[in-house]
């Protein structure tokens, strides 16, 4: 992700560092990392120390699975995130060394480690878009990669991009076709205006071909 992406995704997500519901509800960090999911917490957790490294497997599962279960509760600011942070402290004072140790609260304080949750996110998506390209482009997975692989960085990016904000779900047939048959200008013109949350004229309605 170079400067002009992540300046871009931090217009439109907004670049937090601590904790937030984002419009849909969903309990958030960073630029829209979705706290419920298993990779984007991963991420976070990564950057904020609590690694495999530095608490053993075990104890990394441990923490993440119970993390999960309270990102997933409905949330409340105060209580929740003494919940997420009294974890988070636990798992700290497992740590022995005195030096870099894990952080005590979910908050990604230096904008560095925030951008670098998110590449992990966006890098970590492609295998995921590959087989959903596949699934809706009725293709093996090896062809869908292929296929995606023809991109340029860019426009990889874009689609990372999409569904970072909207899922898989926003990764549809016609887009799909596109890629598959190397058709980049009707893909760009999908990823544009072939999403369920594009607005470009700002009529309040989405634009549709």
């Amino acid at each position: 992700m170079n400067d002009s992406q992540w300046n871009d995704l931090k217009t439109k997500e907004g670049d937090k560092s601590s904790i937030y519901l984002d419009s849909k509800g969903i309990t958030s960090i960073a630029s829209g990392l979705n706290l419920t999911v298993g990779s984007s917490l991963d991420a976070v957790l990564d950057v904020l120390g609590h690694t495999k490294e530095s608490l053993g497997d075990i104890r990394r599962g441990i923490l993440k699975h119970n993390l999960g279960k309270i990102f997933k509760k409905d949330w409340n600011k105060d209580s929740r995130k003494a919940e997420v942070n009294a974890l988070l402290n636990t798992a700290a004072n497992s740590v022995s060394k005195t030096n870099n140790k894990p952080s005590r609260t979910m908050d990604i304080t230096r904008e560095e480690n925030r951008r670098l949750a998110t590449e992990k996110v966006f890098d970590g998506s492609e295998s995921g878009i590959i087989t959903r390209i596949a699934a809706v482009g009725r293709t093996t997975n090896k062809k869908a990669t292929e296929a995606f692989n023809k991109l340029t960085a860019d426009q990889k990016h874009s689609i990372k991009d999409l569904k970072h904000h909207g899922g898989n779900g926003l990764i549809g047939p016609k887009l799909s076709a596109a890629i598959i048959n190397d058709e980049p200008h009707n893909a760009a013109y999908e990823i544009l205006f072939g999403s369920n949350h594009n607005d470009h004229d700002g009529d309040g309605k989405k634009d549709t071909r």
